[in-house]
């Protein structure tokens, strides 16, 4: 269990295609994505930067041009890949045509 006292050091680099750097500048995206992370993210020892280029390639296409979007995170591929472990985590990924070996987090003490 962690609390707000713990001091969690990581390195963390992404390389994205010229597709995926595109959607990352997307307006709609991201302001789906910020009010994912503000829903589900905040309690978590987690910084945006993190999670948040990951949850604006996942929102789906056709929210973005949705007049009142609805979007929660259980409703994603890429959350559903999580919760059954990191073979299914990285073939979500994939289907968001996003290669695992261009996503590094490694946490360090």
């Amino acid at each position: 269990h962690w609390s707000r006292s713990l001091l969690l050091k990581h390195h963390q680099w992404a390389a994205f295609s010229r597709p995926h750097a595109v959607r990352l500048t997307d307006r709609r995206a991201l302001r789906l994505a910020t009010e994912l992370f503000q829903q589900d993210f905040l309690g978590e020892p987690l910084c945006s930067d993190e999670v948040l280029p990951l949850l604006v390639l996942a929102v789906p296409e056709d929210l973005l041009e949705a007049t009142s979007p609805y979007l929660n995170l259980r409703s994603l591929r890429l959350h559903h890949g999580a919760a059954r472990g990191l073979d299914a985590f990285e073939d979500a990924l994939g289907d968001l045509g996003i290669v695992s070996e261009c996503i590094l987090y490694a946490p360090w003490p």
